[in-house]
């Protein structure tokens, strides 16, 4: 379980970043592009799960889902909002926020998905929580500067915390 632990958390902080690779093509993408900030550039490792497993995907999910949570954070204005990519490049205006927050949330319970399938009983799930968890705390505190952003990357591990622990409080003793 470490390894994979490391895996996926090494990939999670890579993919904190894929996001704003729109920047490095702002003459077909607008900054937050509809195409790099959703669960699309999970697609990546996904296309190579035969030859590295699935866990890097999960990884590459939590990176995506911490860094579009604290997107939504932003006044959905200007460089706020998500775009559509060129000929368009028009922007979702004031859906960019429900935009984010439904990929954010698509990417954090497909990780758990993954990640429930490949590891035994719940430690795929408090797997995904601790290390969504802990990345999007630090990505919040770190780069986004911001406390605010800290609590909300906690928002979907939180629940999925809870729904673990409910799952232990119905588990038999002694079992």
């Amino acid at each position: 379980m470490f390894w994979r632990t490391v895996l996926v958390a090494a990939f999670a902080c890579f993919f904190l970043a894929v996001p704003d690779v729109d920047l490095l093509l702002l003459s077909l993408l607008h900054h937050r592009s509809i195409l790099t900030h959703s669960a699309l550039p999970a697609v990546i490792p996904f296309l190579f799960r035969r030859r590295i497993g699935l866990m890097p995907t999960a990884g590459a999910l939590i990176g995506l889902h911490v860094h579009l949570i604290c997107d939504a954070l932003s006044p959905a204005v200007g460089f706020g909002q998500v775009w559509l990519p060129a000929p368009f490049k028009t922007p979702l205006g004031a859906l960019s926020p429900l935009w984010l927050i439904v990929n954010a949330g698509f990417c954090f319970a497909s990780a758990q998905a993954i990640c429930r399938r490949r590891m035994p009983g719940l430690s795929g799930a408090v797997m995904v929580a601790l290390t969504g968890g802990v990345i999007g705390v630090l990505y919040g505190l770190l780069n986004e500067r911001s406390v605010l952003s800290a609590a909300v990357c906690l928002i979907f591990p939180g629940f999925l915390a809870l729904a673990i622990r409910q799952r232990l409080r119905k588990a038999p003793s002694g079992a």
